[in-house]
């Protein structure tokens, strides 16, 4: 069948504090728009305003057509995606499918997605993104559906339902920060859990999930979710991109930061703030500087 793709509209931004525009600008931008010092320590006030390129879609896996171990049922999947709400602290997965069904999912085989998921490094809740047909999970369900499950010790349970879609173009799966632990900054990357091998997989499921058996599997990178914002200083002079920004400031609902750090001397000092998202293997990242003299 022809390549299905799927696109992900960004639906809400953080804008800067009483400078809302209109529409979503494409670049993300970092200001440090103030400072002081008193007894060493210098204060730093900013804000942080999102464009498209942190909140995506951003790929995080690529699959080629055709490698799936049976065609036609719905299980060969291509590229993933991530999108990120910042304002409603959401991820949202979606994943191009090359042979979806006709009737979007309603009919048989039943067939699943798994998507092992860690946060920070923490693999112990061992829990897994989930998507599937009729037919699919345990009891069988009665029509499309997404979840975030859980895998210990051999067994699998589904007990957060999740919105998303299944349709012609694919499958998206929106995942809430507070679901999984997620903080702006944090890294989601592949987890340990339905042993996918790498990050998604596929399968002909119906009550008992067997992996990717006669379905797909592929690789996905870990994502850094956009919002975190670090700062650094260093003498003057000193180009931005080579100062080490290590300090994390914090970042409110309205884009507006903070920060503190210890001055390394009298004289005067440049003071970055620097903002990363993305494909941890191909990370974006935006900042902005000041002059503050000590």
């Amino acid at each position: 069948m022809g390549r299905m793709r799927i696109t992900m509209a960004f639906v809400g931004m953080l804008a800067l504090a009483g400078a809302i525009p209109a529409t979503a600008a494409e670049t993300t931008a970092v200001a440090v728009t103030g400072s002081s010092v008193s007894g060493g320590i210098v204060a730093l006030t900013g804000t942080l305003a999102f464009g498209d390129d942190a909140t995506g879609p951003i790929l995080v896996g690529e699959d080629p057509e055709g490698d799936a171990a049976v065609s036609g049922v719905g299980v060969d999947f291509g590229d993933v995606t991530i999108s990120t709400n910042p304002v409603s602290r959401r991820l949202t997965y979606a994943i191009e499918v090359y042979d979806m069904l006709p009737g979007l999912g309603q009919s048989g085989p039943a067939y699943g997605y798994t998507l092992p998921i860690a946060v920070d490094g923490d693999d112990t809740a061992v829990r897994f993104l989930a998507a599937g047909n009729a037919g699919a999970n345990f009891p069988p369900a009665a029509g499309p559906w997404r979840a975030l499950c859980t895998a210990p010790a051999g067994s699998y349970s589904c007990p957060t339902p999740l919105a998303g879609t299944m349709d012609a173009g694919g499958i998206t799966i929106q995942l809430p920060y507070s679901s999984a632990g997620i903080q702006p900054g944090s890294v989601v990357e592949p987890g340990s859990a339905v042993g996918c091998g790498g990050g998604i997989c596929t399968t002909v499921w119906a009550g008992v999930l067997f992996n990717n058996t006669g379905g797909d599997n592929g690789f996905l990178v870990g994502y850094k979710v956009p919002g975190e914002v670090k700062v650094g200083i260093a003498p003057a002079g000193t180009p931005p991109d080579q100062v080490a920004a290590s300090t994390v400031a914090t970042v409110n609902a309205d884009g507006t930061w903070t920060a503190s750090l210890a001055a390394p001397g009298p004289g005067q000092h440049i003071v970055v703030a620097r903002s990363c998202w993305g494909n941890v293997e191909s990370l974006r990242c935006a900042s902005g500087s000041a002059t503050v003299t000590v």
